[in-house]
């Protein structure tokens, strides 16, 4: 560091920028329209609003990047999962890649194997 910077303080450490959380809200609330929902205001922030994104039978964590890939933790699965059991809705993750080819769909939706296999019956 040079003579003269700050140091972020500990509480600015570990957190995104503001314009990064006013593009994730901006984000999560197309998606929300997109999808006929509605987007959870203060999503993460608040233990009364659990998840990204309502819709009628889904609850939906939304995870995005500006690159090429999403690492998903079992955590992730975990919590969306007992989130949405306690609403009574199905748990989903939907995911937005930006840096991916543009002949590629950029927003894909995973759902639970028994989910899916439903959606087919």
């Amino acid at each position: 560091m040079a003579a003269g910077d700050k140091q972020p303080s500990k509480s600015q450490m570990g957190k995104p920028p503001e314009s990064l959380k006013a593009k994730t809200l901006r984000s999560e609330r197309e998606s929300a329209s997109k999808l006929g929902g509605r987007a959870q205001p203060r999503s993460g922030a608040s233990a009364a609003h659990k998840g990204d994104i309502k819709l009628d039978n889904f609850l939906i964590d939304q995870k995005q990047t500006t690159g090429s890939s999403i690492l998903v933790h079992g955590k992730d699965l975990t919590k969306i999962t007992r989130e949405a059991d306690g609403e009574g809705k199905t748990p989903a993750l939907l995911l937005k890649l930006e840096s991916i080819p543009k002949t590629v769909s950029s927003e894909w939706v995973a759902l639970p194997l028994e989910t899916f296999a439903e959606l087919f019956r």
